[in-house]
């Protein structure tokens, strides 16, 4: 095989994000960011490393244990499991004001982040608090770093998750469909990126969309 230079990825950004602290403990949870790294240790606490130019590397002491870490940009934010939120780093877009709800589950990508709450709604904060969010219910989401995908709850073996970028989502001119629609299946997981999203069917199947290249491929 080719050899690979362990030290390239800590000398291109020079931020010691591929260099986790020696003493960081057993890991039970882990997000990456742009540069930085978040991590959730034995006991529920949080430790991050690379980048601090934002404060995304100072991880605030939480008096609960987390559930959940999800890194932007240059912000991270937790969850605890009775659905409270943390976020902390940059907050130049309002990346830091998360709303007082109730979240199941919280997902990150550039300066956004969004929840689903009690009722499978979707919540979203940063990027300047200008994001439109069409209304739920929302079976999965899943934030990138400029992608936004929402699967609708649906009675019918056709549903269709549609992805948008955010700042068509901003300027209010999304439209239907959106973008693209990833699927039109129904899905067990689904992950958003820059353009582009993939999404794991029921039948055990790969579906990727974005950047008009689609592809669907059979899980290996």
């Amino acid at each position: 095989g080719v050899g690979v230079d362990p030290t390239r990825f800590e000398r291109d950004g020079d931020f010691d994000q591929a260099s986790p602290p020696p003493d960081l403990g057993v890991v039970s949870l882990i997000s990456v960011g742009n540069r930085h790294t978040c991590a959730a240790i034995e006991g529920g606490a949080i430790r991050c490393w690379g980048d601090n130019s934002s404060g995304q590397s100072e991880a605030p002491n939480l008096p609960w244990a987390v559930t959940q870490v999800t890194s932007g940009s240059r912000h991270s934010c937790a969850l605890s499991e009775s659905g409270q939120v943390a976020c902390w780093g940059a907050n130049d877009r309002e990346q830091l004001s998360s709303p007082d709800l109730v979240f199941h589950r919280i997902d990150a990508g550039g300066d956004l982040t969004c929840g689903q709450t009690e009722d499978f709604s979707i919540a979203c904060w940063g990027d300047r608090g200008s994001v439109t969010i069409p209304e739920g219910p929302f079976q999965h989401f899943s934030v990138g770093e400029e992608t936004l995908c929402l699967t609708p709850f649906t009675d019918e073996q056709v549903v269709e998750t549609h992805c948008e970028t955010h700042s068509a989502l901003r300027s209010g001119e999304a439209d239907t469909p959106w973008s693209f629609i990833l699927d039109q299946r129904i899905l067990t997981a689904l992950v958003a990126g820059h353009g582009q999203a993939c999404a794991l069917r029921a039948d055990e199947r790969l579906s990727c969309q974005g950047n008009h290249s689609p592809l669907s491929r059979p899980r290996e």
